[in-house]
């Protein structure tokens, strides 16, 4: 009797803490991996000694699953791809047993696979979750299940857009935020208002990605007046999301009005994520101070120029540079990469080009070992982008021989991530490597050297105009088309 006293107070007390991860996750509050991985170690083993007791071998998988999360968070794929398969190898239908976990531990393996670039396959399984938490709706109303069903909609949605399917994700969308509308409605604590927020970003992006930014501003404004509501109530917690909040609807005026009426809500995100950052030090409150800084660093330089942004540049890369040391994870690095580039655009526009190219350099650098360690989507799309603005500092400094290995890799990395993600995005953004790498070969080597480079980007674009219609597809295709029949022309004397 006493060890069952023991072993139910510590089944509370490890179930009570993977709840709080879900809380501390949904505020983006950072934990000690080293001290998290050690009680999900904990609480695996417990349910795997303990497994004839329901409640422990509940409590063993939802540890798994969060083991996993934890180490593709940390980068290591291999360690997280193991978990999930043992899962999965437990016994036939081991996965669908995961349906008495909450949607949130459910939709952990759709991460999953999402971190490993095999979206479609974390479409899926979000589909799959999102079709039990509907089925368990039949008949039973109760807010706690629709709020299930709510979140399965928007894991639905997110791989969606991630596969370029935004049309599609809509109705997905849709039915989350109707579903989180009227439960803030009946119940307007933070939990809820915080859902709806999320919700209403989450809508407002997939509005600027269909209709343009106009109409995310509403979704937008409301997110903000959601979160300022909850702050004005005097919940602290409020403040890091009314912070994030500003900074997304600063970034759409800067995109739609300029940088003087962003200015203001990219003000208000830097105080708040400064706040944040200083009060309690948590990683994640430090990395959006870095990105605060980073934001607002870009609206100032352009409205008061390079030398009035550079202090908030420096202490971005400074602050960015800590956590990419302590944390060592690749978001954090990657954050490093992003922050050094910043830098270094201020720089060249205060000292001049030559100035910037440690800068231009070592951001390249970190972008290209961070691939190569990892290996997903975002790294391969962070070293193309690195690359490609250093092969343009490098061009404009020492000639287009020198820059084009640069030009080279972004292409390589292009076309990885073009044959990887098959989408629309992907193969464009393929083609507009291959014609930058055509321009610098043809400084450097001539027209006939350029010219299967010229002719591999005008056929992809031409396929994607043909696919996916569109005017400014079909101009832009047929510019490309241009550019090679001219190129054409001049090597072979044929139009």
């Amino acid at each position: 009797d006493r060890d069952t006293v023991v072993l139910g107070t510590l089944g509370d007390m490890l179930t009570e803490r993977l709840d709080r991860w879900k809380v501390d996750r949904d505020l983006q509050v950072a934990a000690d991996p080293v001290a998290k991985a050690l009680l999900l170690d904990l609480a695996i083993g417990l349910g795997q000694q303990y497994g004839a007791l329901a409640d422990w071998a509940l409590l063993g998988r939802r540890a798994a699953l969060r083991k996993g999360e934890l180490l593709a968070s940390l980068g290591d794929m291999g360690g997280a791809g193991a978990i999930f398969d043992a899962l999965g190898a437990e016994q036939p239908g081991a996965m669908d047993r995961l349906a008495d976990l909450p949607v949130e531990e459910q939709l952990i393996v759709a991460q999953w696979l999402h971190a490993i670039g095999q979206i479609g396959e974390a479409r899926d399984a979000a589909m799959a979750v999102a079709d039990r938490a509907d089925r368990a709706l039949k008949g039973n109303d109760d807010p706690a299940r629709r709020c299930d069903s709510a979140k399965a909609q928007m894991a639905v949605g997110q791989y969606l857009v991630a596969l370029d399917e935004h049309a599609a994700a809509r109705p997905h969308y849709q039915r989350c935020l109707d579903g989180f509308r009227r439960l803030a409605d009946e119940d307007p604590g933070f939990d809820r208002r915080r859902d709806l927020s999320v919700a209403l970003n989450i809508w407002g992006n997939l509005l600027w990605r269909l209709e343009g930014a106009q109409a995310a501003k509403q979704p937008f404004e409301e997110c903000l007046r959601v979160w300022q509501s909850m702050a004005d109530d005097g919940n602290a917690a409020a403040r890091p999301g009314l912070g994030l909040a500003a900074g997304q609807l600063g970034d759409l005026l800067l995109s739609t009005d300029g940088a003087a009426p962003a200015r203001p809500y990219l003000e208000l995100f830097h105080r708040e994520m400064e706040r944040w950052a200083a009060e309690n030090g948590q990683l994640v409150a430090r990395d959006n101070y870095r990105r605060a800084l980073g934001a607002l660093g870009n609206v100032v330089r352009k409205l008061d120029g390079g030398a009035a942004a550079r202090p908030y540049f420096e202490t971005c890369a400074r602050v960015a540079r800590e956590l990419a040391v302590e944390l060592r994870t690749p978001a954090a690095v990657r954050g490093h990469g992003i922050a050094q580039a910043w830098l270094g655009i201020a720089i060249k526009e205060v000292d001049g080009p030559a100035a910037s190219r440690p800068y231009y350099v070592e951001a390249a650098d970190i972008f290209r070992a961070l691939n190569d360690a990892v290996g997903t989507p975002q790294t391969l799309d962070g070293h193309a982008i690195s690359e490609e603005v250093l092969g343009d500092l490098i061009s404009g400094l020492d000639g287009a021989e020198q820059a084009l290995p640069h030009y080279q890799a972004n292409v390589r990395a292009r076309e990885q991530l073009a044959a990887q993600l098959k989408t629309p995005s992907a193969l464009h953004k393929y083609a507009v490597a291959l014609n930058a790498l055509a321009w610098a070969t043809d400084a450097a080597q001539g027209r006939e050297a350029a010219l299967p480079y010229f002719e591999s980007g005008a056929v992809i674009l031409a396929e994607l105009a043909e696919a996916h219609g569109g005017a400014r597809s079909w101009f832009v295709s047929a510019v490309s088309m241009g550019h090679y029949a001219e190129t054409v022309r001049q090597v072979r004397g044929a139009a």
